[in-house]
């Protein structure tokens, strides 16, 4: 801030050296700025982010949980910029993050043949759903991983060591063969590896085909910081640091949050309310679901998306579906047809992601519900059926998420009537615009509103307790 612009070559050449060496800016807390000139006057004074610390993927990746700190200068015009490897401390109240499915045991021999065994296994206890026989499979993953399988990455360093010690041995048709062994699997075990990271980034616009282990372990290192919460100011400004305080504080916030104060002016609002749903979309809601819906429903979810409490992604149904299939299929089609949900279907999970960098205000975090894949066959059933008729139903002044419309098209509309209210020359009338917070659009949704709006628009009582029920039975 202030001074004079260094010509572009040279920061193009800065830049084009930290590309070479494969270094990129690994971020900071603090101050914005390490320099300043300390001038005494307002027109020469100049402050700048000269100092900064980079670093390549595979530090990155030994060093997952440090952070960066930008000092207080004390006796130079810079600023210390601090780098602690050990990052923040863990929660000490965080405890076991429970059980998730690494999709790189589906290349490991007998994997599948334990997971039938477990499945199998979970179909002859008493209480035999799906949810049970997760728990089951999941608890013989568990044992079968540490027994077995043992860790990924141990298993990688050995078999490299391994064919370095190989590679320097006189040749003989004994050590060809070897090599040739271990080169096999070198590459067998960084293609599992390459599956882990991709897993755990969360990238799916990137062909399987391709290796890029360090990219997938780059993005996954940078969102775990960038969701990682070390403190948050309240609305009296007083700090909340990690630890136990920030875990009640976060708590308490989201209970009085999602707690129902009951839904004020209900008959009011709703009287206004048009039907729109005809005989016709009733019948297409409230017809017999097909074991092929439930099918197609599996086939739109992710493979790796982040499973629910049960640790369990899709990837894990599709893959063993000739024995999962019948009974996965059975049970969801008996649950939206009107029967009882099991117990643990809709337990979710609640995860916290930031709205904007370095969030420090509870409000700058957006809660999301990460649910069992058995649950997300219920609802994504439903909301296929809803697709259909939405159009129809929703007024066009909606723009997003119905089937047809881009959320863009408010951006458009909002242009075009900046555009008029800035020519308007005439007229007796001014006109204003309003700019709406709408940080808090999905905050809470009052249920007993929500069936009283279902009604009115013309839903069907039938398809009203099926929906209602999937949306009062969650368990967080």
């Amino acid at each position: 801030m202030g001074g004079a612009v260094r010509p572009q070559k040279f920061m193009d050449n800065f830049r084009a050296a930290l590309e070479a060496c494969e270094l990129c800016d690994i971020g900071y807390e603090g101050d914005k700025f390490t320099w300043r000139n300390h001038s005494k006057e307002v027109d020469t004074y100049i402050c700048e982010r000269l100092d900064r610390a980079t670093a390549n993927a595979k530090w990155c990746e030994w060093f997952p949980e440090f952070n960066v700190i930008n000092g207080a200068p004390r006796h130079s015009d810079h600023g210390p910029v601090i780098v602690n490897t050990q990052g923040m401390p863990r929660m000490a109240s965080g405890g076991d993050r429970g059980f998730r499915f690494e999709a790189w045991w589906l290349q490991e021999e007998g994997c599948g043949a334990e997971i039938q065994g477990a499945w199998e296994e979970g179909c002859l206890k008493e209480r035999g759903d799906v949810a049970a026989e997760m728990t089951n499979v999941a608890g013989r993953m568990k044992k079968w991983s540490r027994e077995v399988v043992g860790e990924l990455e141990g298993r990688l360093r050995r078999a490299r060591r391994e064919l370095e010690t190989c590679m320097r041995a006189p040749v003989s048709e004994a050590k060809v063969r070897e090599e040739a062994r271990l080169r096999c699997l070198v590459e067998e075990l960084e293609s599992k590896k390459n599956t882990k990271a991709k897993q755990y980034s969360h990238v799916t616009w990137l062909r399987d085909g391709n290796k890029s282990t360090k990219y997938f372990m780059a993005v996954a290192s940078a969102k775990r910081k960038a969701n990682r919460i070390k403190k948050l100011v309240r609305e009296d400004g007083s700090k909340v640091k990690e630890g136990e305080e920030l875990t009640n504080y976060v708590c308490s916030f989201f209970q009085d949050l999602f707690t129902s104060t009951g839904a004020n002016r209900l008959p009011e609002l709703i009287n206004k309310v048009q039907p729109r749903v005809t005989p016709a979309m009733r019948a297409i809601l409230e017809a017999e679901v097909t074991r092929e819906e439930v099918k197609a429903a599996l086939d739109h979810i992710g493979d790796l998306k982040a499973p629910g409490p049960d640790g369990m992604p899709s990837i894990v149904y599709k893959k063993h579906w000739h024995f999962m299939g019948d009974k996965v299929v059975d049970e969801v089609i008996a649950v939206l047809n009107g029967g009882a949900m099991p117990p643990g279907w809709n337990d979710t999970v609640v995860v916290l992601i930031p709205k904007v960098k370095n969030p420090n205000r509870i409000k700058d975090l957006r809660p999301i519900s990460l649910c069992n894949v058995i649950y997300k066959l219920v609802s994504k059933v439903i909301a296929n059926r809803l697709k259909l008729v939405l159009p129809d139903i929703i007024s066009l002044n909606q723009s997003a998420f119905v089937p047809g419309r881009m959320i863009t098209d408010n951006v458009l509309v909002a242009y075009e009537v900046s555009h008029y209210l800035l020519n308007k020359k005439k007229g007796k009338e001014g006109i204003a615009a309003v700019k709406a917070d709408m940080s808090k659009a999905y905050d809470r949704f009052e249920w007993e509103f929500f069936r009283a709006m279902l009604s009115k628009l013309g839903f069907g009582t039938r398809w009203i307790d099926l929906v209602m029920h999937r949306v009062c039975s969650v368990r967080y």
